[in-house]
């Protein structure tokens, strides 16, 4: 997971953290489109893309494996690594035999869905 920092302008966010884009290594999403390939194929090339990244990070490469999802209903998969460099994560589909794969480099976004909860009455006045 990218290292995170706390939001630039916390007045705008409800405070939440956001990836820092300067840190290493940066995430990015496979997405893989198999509208033929049965529940067997799409296991297999999930296993596929798995060992290269393990392959990859056993030879020192700094790369490593997040998360994967599946949409059955669209045929796709969707693979979440982490990697110094997208030339790791192209050799890694590409040794995986996944050349039609996409790739892109991707970033959280803030949980903006949960407001700060605000006092309705301000603090009492330690003067007073």
């Amino acid at each position: 997971m990218p290292a995170v920092r706390p939001a630039a302008n916390a007045g705008d966010m409800d405070g939440s953290l956001i990836p820092d884009a300067s840190a290493n290594p940066a995430v990015f999403l496979v997405e893989l489109r198999a509208p033929h390939a049965g529940s067997q194929e799409i296991r297999g090339m999930h296993r596929a893309l798995h060992l290269a990244v393990t392959r990859l990070a056993a030879t020192g490469v700094e790369v490593r494996w997040l998360s994967a999802l599946t949409i059955p209903e669209q045929s796709r998969s969707l693979y979440f690594i982490a990697a110094a460099d997208r030339g790791d994560v192209v050799q890694a589909r590409d040794t995986a035999g996944l050349l039609n794969a996409a790739i892109h480099r991707v970033l959280a976004l803030p949980d903006t869905a949960s407001p700060r909860p605000v006092s309705p009455v301000p603090p009492p006045d330690p003067k007073e």
